[in-house]
């Protein structure tokens, strides 16, 4: 401990290595695990997607109840319209997903386009503004990446929401299984 009752960065990091070494076996299998199903999600990317969109819809289903409840319950609060009908478009969106899975997954492709293009511009601009230091060229690649993939997406509709969001989340779970799997290696 420092004098300020902080803790010694130091300290806290060897504690840390301390934990994931008595624990490296579970981390190990946590690494397989999200490999296997990084995987299988790559292998097959549409049951991935659907099984994305049925776990968005019941988060949306869930979460709008909530929040529709909430504003029915104070209404003398001046928000509680707002609360209300927020919960109740939740609520719209959850039922959508889950009531049509498929058409949920196209929804979720345009939606994933849309996001990916407007972050793509976003960091275009940055690194426009922050030119001639030298990330600015890592900000125009990554722009102009977004930019790419979204283009891809947006334009291979209705093929793309087949396999995008079940491939890409695929992707994302098996590069975290390696580098878990590469954290345990250091430890040992």
């Amino acid at each position: 401990m420092t004098t300020a009752g902080a803790l010694d960065p130091k300290q806290l990091v060897a504690e840390q290595l301390e934990v994931l070494k008595r624990h490296r076996g579970w981390f190990r299998a946590l690494g397989i695990a999200w490999i296997a199903l990084g995987l299988l999600a790559i292998l097959v990317p549409f049951a991935a997607a659907l099984a994305i969109d049925v776990l968005i819809g019941w988060l949306l289903l869930l979460g709008g109840a909530a929040q529709a409840a909430h504003g029915f319950r104070v209404r003398p609060w001046h928000g509680s319209l707002h609360a209300l009908l927020w919960g109740l478009m939740s609520l719209a969106a959850g039922l959508m997903l889950l009531l049509n899975p498929p058409s949920g997954v196209f929804a979720l492709t345009v939606v994933l386009a849309a996001l990916l293009l407007a972050e793509g511009v976003a960091k275009l601009l940055l690194g426009l503004r922050v030119r001639p230091h030298a990330s600015s060229g890592a900000f125009l690649l990554s722009g102009g990446l977004g930019i790419a993939l979204g283009l891809m997406l947006a334009l291979g509709l209705p093929g793309t929401a087949t396999w995008a969001i079940g491939t890409l989340v695929g992707i994302n779970m098996l590069f975290g299984g390696f580098a878990t799997l590469r954290i345990v290696r250091t430890l040992s």
